[in-house]
């Protein structure tokens, strides 16, 4: 299993998965050729290893699915096996059985599959045409939140795409609250077209529209996946400012120190920073983007760190591989009990909301942990994935033309978080029907609140 490090974040790692695995053209949308093996079963040595490696990773992978219970399972499954050769895509469905467990424990945890190589033959990403539009996944429903294609619009509800239902690709996909369409494609067994014809509801009505698929390039990508945006509501006197991932922080901090200087100039002193859709990136520069919000000189930040020894972290720790296998805790010179802060950048008379949802993961989760913590404002929204800023630094890996996110690191942070679950301050729930209607409800009930709260 080769194996790469990321830095400690839940990245999008489906842009790697195409993006970066991609070079000679191919100009059929038929991907049989990659993902059905005719010589490869699915077997329960196949399972075993899959634990195996999870063992050899990750610091807790039976925290709450003992390996016993792992064992059991696995030969349950093992009588269902099919004994003729499936689809890479419906193996790891299978596979998914048991590591959706782990996935619970640590998001950062990820199986999915990639389009594999044959000999003189592999795939140019932008010759795949993909859906044009990004969703927000409530309960069973599938609603349109960006589109690239001016019949598809904000609101929509998707029924089906191509005669397989929305219910279909969700049960083939992680019950992520913001997804890219291509990404439900990529799950669901690869089920790319040069046109899609969808099923679509619309204001209450039900509607056939038929569109192109677009070029599956890193441009269209970045366009749905969002980037850094603020504006001003002056009906609410409030600014508003996304981060989308945290990468680049010195850039971040500069812009967001200057938005928040401009919405003090003009007399307002609310700001909305919205890391819904933030699944995390890196801590760089952390001291001095928590700077902006307290005057304090130094905050709480972990208690401890576990890693789990192996032959992708023991040169980063000064380990020796007779430590293989071992989990360990780090030393207090290799992690911070507490984070030191600058008081000169504290912007001062500011009411923070921080707007999260399930999404919000790794370091973004830390980012709202810390930020709450410390009470620096106010977070809003839906609860964190549970155990969201529980681990980190993991590493990846492709195996049977699968892709694979392990993390080799748990940290132990000062959290109000109970039972592995971060709580907002503000709950403000997501509702299929609100959003059907084209707007942005979590938002527009927060600016409504804090309308409310300055004639209090």
């Amino acid at each position: 299993m080769n194996i790469n490090k990321i830095k400690s974040s839940l990245i999008p790692i489906l842009l790697f998965v195409f993006c970066g695995c991609c070079s000679l053209e191919v100009f059929s949308q038929d991907f049989n050729f990659v993902d059905l093996n005719p010589k490869s079963i699915l077997t329960k040595e196949q399972l075993k290893e899959d634990k195996e490696i999870l063992k050899t990773y990750h610091p807790n992978p039976f925290n709450s699915f003992p390996e016993n219970e792992w064992d059991s399972l696995i030969n349950v499954i093992s009588t269902e096996l099919p004994s003729v050769p499936i689809k890479e895509t419906e193996k790891r469905l299978i596979r998914r059985r048991l590591l959706d467990r782990v996935t619970f424990e640590d998001p950062h945890v990820r199986f999915m599959p990639v389009l594999g190589h044959k000999k003189n033959k592999t795939i140019k990403s932008k010759n795949i045409k993909a859906l044009p539009f990004s969703l927000v996944s409530i309960s069973d429903t599938m609603i349109v939140d960006k589109s690239l294609h001016k019949n598809i619009i904000k609101g929509d509800m998707i029924l089906s795409i191509n005669g397989i239902s929305a219910k279909s690709f969700l049960e083939s996909s992680y019950h992520d609250r913001y997804m890219i369409g291509y990404a439900l494609q990529i799950y669901h067994h690869f089920n790319f077209a040069e046109n899609y014809d969808l099923i679509i509801l619309r204001k209450n009505k039900r509607l056939e529209v038929t569109i192109p698929g677009m070029p599956l390039t890193l441009g269209n990508l970045f366009k749905l996946d969002g980037k850094l945006e603020e504006k001003i509501f002056d009906n609410s006197e409030t600014g508003y400012f996304n981060i989308n991932n945290f990468d680049y922080n010195k850039y971040l901090i500069k812009r967001l120190k200057r938005f928040v200087s401009a919405v003090k100039t003009k007399g307002y002193n609310n700001v909305i920073i919205d890391i819904r859709q933030n699944p995390g990136g890196n801590g760089d520069r952390f001291d001095e983007l928590f700077s902006l919000f307290t005057n304090k000189t130094k905050i709480p930040y972990q208690s401890g760190v576990k890693l789990k020894v192996s032959k992708h972290t023991y040169k980063d720790y000064s380990y020796k591989k007779e430590d293989f296998g071992k989990i360990v805790d780090l030393p207090d010179s290799l992690f911070f009990r507490e984070m030191p802060l600058d008081s000169s950048l504290y912007i001062e008379g500011i009411n923070y909301y921080v707007l999260i949802s399930r999404n919000t993961a790794s370091m973004a989760a830390t980012f709202a942990n810390i930020f709450q913590y410390n009470n620096m404002g106010f977070l809003v929204g839906e609860p964190l994935a549970h155990n969201a800023l529980k681990y980190g630094e993991a590493v990846t890996g492709e195996r049977n033309n699968s892709f694979w996110s392990i993390s080799t690191v748990e940290y132990l942070e000062y959290t109000n978080a109970e039972n592995g679950i971060l709580k907002p301050d503000i709950a403000i729930p997501f509702v299929a029907s609100e959003y059907m209607k084209g707007g942005d409800p979590v938002l527009e009930h927060c600016l409504e609140l804090i309308k409310a709260k300055s004639k209090e």
